[in-house]
């Protein structure tokens, strides 16, 4: 495949984007083939392998405006009175695919092939991905290899962002080796351990009632909770399920305390709170049948909705249930919350969400999957409720248990064990991407440095 791939004219590089570009849309909602991911950017890696710097830069470009701008059309629903700006906005991801592009094909100026140019290229993807995901600006994490790739038991070592890096670097193995039946087992062995039945561990369990209902009044919220006629430890809101500050609202403190006394349970609810200065946060409120015992202030607050202040604790709530986490909604696509919160001691996750109706089908459902992933990062059952879905429940190796459709008011009750310790990528964090990021920097300054002596002689 290596001599395949070196002599493959700039039309047959192309084809190869385009078609590994139409793979990638394809492990995405709504199609969903997540096995695809295993495959899918291996055409994308056989036209930069042997292309110059600058055609490699401007194939990642190319691959880069397909695959974004093909899976997140959706922004144009977000956005609705400036539905212009989606297309800058691709513009922007795709940077990061030339970037790795020119990153790539800079390498190959110093090494044709073989394993030290595969090992090159996968961490280089992968400090190209984190950065995007967790370091821009915009810290957009979305449309990756290791998300697209349904949940594995490595995610738990490696985290989704080694997913990605594991599977970018057999798919370069197969390309870059004479002989690439390694990379080719290694794809497969990683598939079929997709498979292993995991038993989720026990623990002694919370009965947890979700609510799922966009902007609803209390008088509704009311009504779902009382259509559930089981005992009930957690009752849960989605996110701005109030738009007032209970802590500063008499009478809606006195109905939350009221209902938790109804039902003998502690309620978790999404609302403002609203500081002297005018500013608010969008939080996570927990209360008993006594008042407010505890809060989360979301920490990637949306900034384009006027979301709120930032927030900069990530702890769990202790309550006489035990440890509960609650990140809210983005909270929840970026690695580091949920694992501050597990390194805290949070037992289990139980997380308001919002994603609008009018933001359509498609982005609800790529949104649900990155729940999957944090549960698989930290092992602890996630239940999410979402304003109009996907209300879900997650085990802690990120299979999805239950949900509710979306779109459609209603309830999801679970019976959701608490669980405790770490797993190995809650104790090493970001220990994994620091390092892709400096040796890949250095192995970039290696290259350039030959490149120009070559070029001086």
């Amino acid at each position: 495949m290596l001599e395949f791939s070196r002599n493959l004219p700039l039309w047959g590089r192309i084809g190869l984007v385009l078609l590994s570009a139409m793979l990638a849309v394809s492990v995405f909602a709504p199609f969903s083939w997540s096995t695809l991911a295993l495959v899918a950017w291996v055409p994308m890696m056989m036209a930069l392998t042997g292309a110059s710097i600058k055609a490699a830069t401007r194939l990642g470009l190319l691959h880069g405006v397909c695959l974004f701008g093909c899976t997140m059309g959706w922004l144009a629903n977000v956005f609705q009175s400036m539905s212009w700006s989606v297309y800058p906005l691709v513009l922007v991801l795709a940077m990061f695919s030339a970037i790795f592009g020119l990153g790539y094909g800079l390498a190959q100026t110093r090494w044709k092939g073989g394993w030290k140019l595969a090992s090159f290229g996968a961490l280089w993807w992968g400090a190209v991905e984190f950065i995007r995901s967790e370091l821009f600006v915009l810290k957009f994490s979305w449309m990756s290899p290791g998300l697209g790739f349904d949940p594995h038991f490595l995610t738990s070592v490696v985290g989704v962002y080694g997913m990605s890096v594991l599977i970018v670097l057999l798919g370069l193995l197969l390309v870059c080796l004479r002989k690439p039946w390694l990379g080719g087992m290694g794809l497969l062995v990683l598939l079929l351990t997709s498979f292993i039945p995991r038993s989720a561990p026990e623990g002694s369990s919370l009965r947890v009632l979700a609510l799922q209902a966009e902007f609803a009044t209390m008088l509704r919220y009311q009504e779902l909770v009382d259509s559930c006629e089981e005992d009930i430890d957690v009752i849960l809101f989605p996110e701005y399920a109030l738009e007032v500050d209970p802590e500063q609202s008499d009478k809606m403190r006195l109905r939350l305390t009221e209902l938790a006394a109804e039902r003998s349970a502690i309620v978790i609810i999404g609302a403002r709170t609203d500081l002297e200065n005018g500013e608010h946060y969008n939080s996570a409120v927990v209360l008993n049948e006594n008042g407010i015992i505890g809060k989360h202030h979301k920490n990637h607050p949306v900034h384009f909705f006027n979301d709120g202040k930032k927030g900069e604790l990530a702890e769990p709530v202790v309550t006489s249930l035990g440890a509960l986490a609650s990140p809210i909604c983005f909270d929840n696509d970026y690695e580091g919350v949920v694992r501050r919160m597990t390194q805290a001691g949070a037992e289990v996750f139980l997380v308001p969400s919002l994603d609008a109706s009018h933001w359509g089908e498609r982005q609800h459902y790529m949104h649900s999957e990155l729940f999957r992933h944090r549960a698989a990062e930290s092992r602890r059952w996630f239940v999410v409720a979402s304003g109009s879905g996907m209300t879900q429940l997650i085990d802690p190796f990120g299979n999805r248990v239950r949900s509710l459709p979306i779109m459609e008011e209603g309830i999801l009750y679970a019976t959701v064990p608490k669980l405790s310790g770490d797993t190995f990528y809650t104790r090493i964090g970001w220990t994994f991407p620091w390092v892709w990021i400096s040796t890949s920097a250095l192995a970039i300054a290696y290259c350039l440095i030959k490149l120009l002596k070559a070029k001086t002689q």
